[in-house]
Parts: structure tokens; C-alpha cells; sequence
């Protein structure tokens, strides 16, 4: 497939502020939640909207499965049709396997350290409010991580510059509960007892912190064959569990959640950007691309 210019990923996305209604209407159903209170009842079944969501879920699909998106060039009255997108159509993600597949290609990103990081569903009033929690506190996490801590002689987290790559479960149980996995690249070390000690202390009792080694290694498939594993494999396992349960879909959807999340400096090498960090779109496009 060719690459888009940059105009056209701007006509691309004032298209996309057209969403369909479905989708705002179940994005503010999960902000508001059905139960407002959080007892012991109050936050299973995503706090008791998941229901209702999946139904919004199957409206959505319907209204979007035979659109089109429609650019036209303004220069040269070109048309320009790309079909409708969505985390719900076939091989979305694998494409999104794909993308994560290109660190591979780098010896750095095949070691590091796993983490799982939960919440306590009992502090929160709805699911939306527990998956910014989660973003947030994890976001202020790395950061915590990355510095100096007094009284202390090493870092939290040894031989780490930072990369990581993220992905987001949510609990097959009643709750329905988002959890994050996370791998830190190259990351040889971690003190897991001050680390945890930190998550309990921002997040409250009742959360889990796990921590896992992880680095290449063989495996043989049923077929007798032996294959070389990675860090990257390991994320991926997740990422199509993600892909074969529908209301993992729909909540992901719901909340506008991407697949994967990593930091900033991956990206280059997620979308083969040049080594210079360009723009990978032409700074000398001059032609204006609309949505019809």
C-alpha cells in the first residue's frame, strides 16, 4: 500500500471527527456507569454497563461495515476511497502484530523485564475512571522509576533507558477489570519490594504488582519444529487474546484504547522511520486533500 501524504491523513482525520453516534453514546454510557456507588455489587459486569455497551457494540459494526471514507484532491479533482477501518474488522490485528513484530529486528528489544499491574476495582465509580487511573499512575510509574531515589543506592529499575511496550487486559472475571502488562526493554533488575511498595502506596491495598525476567530462548511447536522466542513474542500472546474475546474488543473500543501503547523513542523503528527522526511525511506536499 502506498504511503499517504500528510494532507491526506488531516482530510483522514476530520473524518474521523465524524464518528458515528454509536460510538459517542457508549463513550459517555461508560463515563457515566449504571451503578453509582462502588459496594460489592457495584463494579462487576464493567460496572454493570457492559450489557447495554455490547449492544452499542453490535449497532456500530452494522453502521460502519459497508462505509467508505472519500478524500478529494483539490489540485487535480482526484478521488481517493478507503475503506472504514475499525479495531472490529478482519486482520486489524494483525497488522497491529505486525507493527510490534518490526523491534524484533533489533537485538535490544528481544531481553527485558515483564510487569503486570492491577487495581482495586472497589475504588473506582466506573470503568472509565479505573482505566485512566491505571494510564495515569502507570505514566507516573516510569517516571518514578527513571530517577534517583534518597537513602537508596541504585535505581528502582537497573540498566533501563526507559523503552517499554504496553498493552492493556481486562479481567475475564465478573469485573471486567483493566490490568496493564508492560515490558521495560533491556531492563536487567528491579526491586520489587520497593516498587510494589510505591504502586500500593498511590493505588491503595488490594492491587498486584508481578514482575517477570524475560530473554530469547527455543521452543518447539506441536509440529516437532523448534523456534527462537523473544520479549516481543511474549507481549504478543496478550495481544491476540485481546483479538479473540469480543468483549475485550468492545471495551477497548468503548473507552477509545489503543491496542498497544510504547514509548516515543519505538516508533522509529515500529514504522521505519529514517534515522534522522524526520517527518516521515513530505515537508514539500502542497496539495490539499478534503473529506467529502
Amino acid at each position: 500500500m502506498a504511503r499517504r501524504n500528510r494532507n491526506q491523513y488531516l482530510a483522514l482525520a476530520h473524518a474521523a471527527v465524524r464518528t458515528p453516534r454509536f460510538f459517542h453514546e457508549t463513550n459517555w454510557l461508560f463515563s457515566k456507569g449504571k451503578n453509582a456507588s462502588a459496594d460489592n455489587d457495584g463494579h462487576t459486569n464493567a460496572y454493570g454497563v457492559l450489557p447495554v455497551i455490547s449492544r452499542y457494540a453490535e449497532l456500530y459494526k452494522e453502521d460502519v461495515i459497508d462505509k467508505i471514507i472519500v478524500l478529494k484532491n483539490e489540485s487535480s479533482d482526484e478521488i481517493l476511497k478507503i475503506p472504514y477501518y475499525t479495531r472490529f474488522s478482519v486482520g486489524y490485528y494483525t497488522s497491529k502484530a505486525k507493527e510490534i513484530q518490526q523491534l524484533n529486528k533489533n537485538e535490544r528489544f528481544h531481553r527485558g523485564l515483564f510487569f503486570t499491574l492491577t487495581l482495586n476495582p472497589a475504588r473506582y465509580f466506573t470503568l472509565k475512571d479505573a482505566y485512566e487511573a491505571l494510564q495515569s499512575e502507570w505514566n507516573r510509574l516510569r517516571t518514578w522509576m527513571m530517577r534517583p531515589k534518597k537513602n537508596m543506592k541504585r535505581y528502582p529499575v537497573k540498566e533501563w533507558g526507559g523503552e517499554y511496550l504496553a498493552v492493556v487486559e481486562f479481567q475475564e472475571q465478573s469485573t471486567k477489570m483493566p490490568h496493564l502488562h508492560v515490558i521495560l526493554f533491556g531492563a536487567k533488575y528491579a526491586d520489587v519490594g520497593i516498587i510494589r511498595r510505591q504502586w500500593e502506596k498511590w493505588m491503595g491495598k488490594g492491587t498486584f504488582f508481578h514482575v517477570k525476567r524475560l530473554k530469547p530462548h527455543w521452543k518447539q511447536d506441536k509440529k516437532g519444529s523448534w523456534y527462537r522466542t523473544t520479549a516481543i513474542n511474549y507481549v504478543l500472546k496478550y495481544l491476540f487474546k485481546a483479538a479473540a474475546n469480543s468483549e475485550h474488543l468492545t471495551e477497548l473500543w468503548a473507552l477509545g484504547a489503543r491496542a498497544y501503547s510504547t514509548s516515543s523513542g519505538l516508533l522509529d523503528y515500529i514504522f521505519n522511520r529514517p534515522e534522522n527522526n524526520s517527518n516521515v511525511f513530505s515537508p514539500l506536499t502542497t496539495e490539499k486533500w478534503v473529506y467529502l
